[in-house]
């Protein structure tokens, strides 16, 4: 509980564990943005969007905007660029117009796997000597973390 202890000694560990996870963050973004870029893929988010669409095509851009936490409009212009640079086509939902399922495009998929591995890789680095129990464990606290600031 955060409530025992100093409050110096406890701040100082949630400082702590902000500075990890920012660099944790900014190590990834890293990482992937190395990977990406010969690929064509120009930012993180685009990556994020195109790997969305990957592992659930057929999606509308709401729900791909929920899965991220991003903004609906940010989530529309990442994929008008994709579209642009034929990764992905839009289907008119034929019960509601206004709604566009997307698809990957052959290239499309073809990133989406390379992204696959990318991810792979940098699992394996960066979970290295982790058991699964740990893991596990790490999950369950960063759920708590995310559920106490969840729609705050």
């Amino acid at each position: 509980d955060v409530g025992r202890g100093s409050y110096m000694e406890n701040r100082k560990v949630r400082d702590e564990i902000d500075t990890l996870v920012s660099f944790i963050r900014h190590r990834h973004k890293e990482f992937m943005m190395a990977r990406l870029q010969p690929l064509g893929i120009k930012t993180s988010s685009r990556g994020s969007v195109l790997y969305a669409v990957f592992e659930n095509e057929g999606l509308v851009q709401d729900d791909i905007s929920n899965r991220l936490s991003m903004d609906k409009a940010f989530v529309t212009r990442e994929l008008n660029a994709l579209s642009e640079a034929g990764l992905i086509h839009r289907l008119k939902d034929p019960q509601d117009h206004r709604r566009n399922h997307i698809f990957l495009t052959e290239d499309g998929r073809t990133i989406g796997e390379a992204i696959v591995k990318i991810e792979d890789d940098w699992v394996n680095m960066a979970y290295n000597g982790l058991s699964v129990r740990e893991l596990n464990e790490l999950k369950a606290y960063a759920d708590r973390i995310c559920g106490n600031i969840r729609n705050t």
